[in-house]
């Protein structure tokens, strides 16, 4: 499936309600569709060097389009590999 534009209308009488009266046709709607899963294209990563318990790492992850980070239910995680442990960050 591709990109584009998506073009949605109702003709008449395409619907009845209880009383058998059709519906008037709708006016056009156009709609952008995105299927395309956005790529990384690059990962930040903190510079190399001793880090203790209480410091944050900081990573940035850009990708090929704009993408919208739903935190709702909490930030997103990655798991990072620290010394033959893997940890949430």
């Amino acid at each position: 499936m591709a990109n584009g534009p998506v073009n949605v209308s109702i003709t008449a009488d395409a619907a009845v309600n209880v009383g058998q009266n059709g519906n008037t046709a709708s006016n056009q709607v156009t709609v952008t569709a995105d299927f395309r899963q956005p790529k990384v294209t690059q990962v930040d990563i903190p510079g190399i060097g001793y880090y203790n318990a209480t410091q944050t790492f900081t990573f940035t992850v850009h990708f090929d389009e704009t993408v919208t980070v739903d935190t709702t239910n909490g930030v997103p995680l990655m798991a990072v590999n620290m010394d033959a442990a893997t940890v949430p960050s």
